[in-house]
């Protein structure tokens, strides 16, 4: 609810990777939640700060969302995380809709964080994974948002459950959740990798 501290948070994480040795070290980026908007920061940050940051996303091999909230989830997201009761769910959905409309600054970053991640500027490989037991997320969002990256010849993986909570796939599944981001990490060709 405070966008200004996350894009500061973020930048202090984009100078960290920048500092001594890491400026040459490759990143992937691991999501979850509420981290899909932080990690959608970054990219503003990136986009804001050329001089600073030009060559960042050249260092960005991939991209792994677990369980992601974006921008247009956030009402229904809120919502059904907070309770169970259809009534009450209706009532903070709406509350969150009015303070989206109301504190315009914030809304605005949470949209223009939303359309940097949706951009994909740097065409990053990405694997997604989510449960369409999710009540938080909205996991057909992000099989759209997969299928139009792949018809742009953006690798884009996916990996989803029918009956796991929110943020829980791992704890779930932790073998084919393990299995499948070695995989992902794999195909990202980063050098001096060893999984075995």
């Amino acid at each position: 609810m405070r966008p200004r501290v996350v894009q500061a948070l973020m930048r202090d994480v984009l100078d960290l990777c920048q500092e001594n040795d890491r400026i040459n070290q490759p990143v992937v980026f691991h999501t979850l939640s509420v981290g899909g908007y932080m990690y959608g920061e970054v990219l503003v940050n990136i986009r804001n700060h050329p001089e600073k940051y030009g060559d960042f996303g050249q260092r960005i091999h991939g991209q792994i969302f677990d369980s992601v909230i974006d921008f247009y989830g956030i009402p229904r997201g809120v919502a059904n995380a907070s309770t169970r009761n259809e009534k009450h769910r209706a009532q903070i959905k709406r509350l969150v809709e009015w303070y989206m409309n109301t504190f315009k600054a914030a809304t605005t970053s949470y949209v223009r964080a939303s359309q940097a991640f949706h951009d994909n500027d740097f065409r990053t490989p990405s694997l997604f994974i989510y449960s369409h037991g999710d009540p938080v997320s909205h996991p057909d969002h992000y099989e759209t948002l997969a299928q139009t990256w792949r018809e742009a010849n953006i690798a884009a993986d996916t990996l989803h459950w029918t009956d796991a909570p929110h943020v829980s796939t791992f704890k779930m599944y932790p073998k084919k959740y393990s299995d499948q981001v070695i995989e992902f990490l794999q195909k990202t060709g980063i050098q001096g990798i060893n999984f075995d």
